[in-house]
């Protein structure tokens, strides 16, 4: 607790003024409850100054995550595989990442690489109610697989055509499965 002798209120707020979030290096992985269940302000003033600050910071921190997990899925499959398996697997994240990256990433990875992105698109969206988890990345899943058909016709030939077509063949399947499920439950819901 701060001792309200050292500080005043007009102080307190006017270091929270000039705090810019930029400065900090957000971790990845954080106990959220833990943090929030101990911040307690007595001053109204104060708690909505950090609630601020931390709104500022979770931004921050969503940016800078994707910013990494781009710059790491462009490098190669292998540098966010596990990451993909153990967090991303019922999480949205194609609107997150710009369909350039992804175009990249496809033509610097190996035949090997883009076989086994394949086969994690196939089990993330092989159950039925994906659209429940997924539907923030209907438009970026049809970019994709839009952007996967062009450069199945650039390349043309070679052995990373196949893993590229079975991409393509999954990623429109995903998103017509996913765009089958939202019109049957619109219909529903107008019944």
């Amino acid at each position: 607790m701060i001792e309200s002798t050292t500080y005043t209120k007009a102080t307190l707020l006017r270091l929270c003024d000039d705090i810019d979030v930029n400065q900090f290096k957000i971790t990845a992985v954080e106990d959220d409850f833990d943090q929030r269940s101990r911040i307690n302000f007595y001053n109204e003033e104060v708690g909505k100054k950090f609630n601020l600050k931390k709104a500022e910071l979770e931004t921050l921190k969503a940016s800078n995550k994707n910013s990494e997990f781009s710059q790491k899925f462009q490098t190669s499959w292998a540098s966010v595989k596990n990451e993909a398996h153990q967090n991303l697997m019922h999480t949205p994240f194609f609107q997150n990442l710009n369909v350039n990256v992804v175009k990249a990433a496809l033509q610097a990875w190996s035949n090997e690489e883009v076989f086994q992105f394949v086969r994690f698109i196939n089990e993330r969206y092989r159950f039925s109610n994906i659209d429940d988890f997924f539907k923030p990345e209907l438009e970026a899943l049809k970019t994709i697989s839009s952007m996967v058909g062009s450069l199945l016709k650039e390349i043309g030939f070679g052995l990373k055509v196949a893993s590229l077509s079975d991409l393509h063949e999954s990623l429109l399947e995903a998103h017509s499965k996913m765009e089958l499920n939202i019109s049957k439950k619109e219909q529903i819901a107008e019944q």
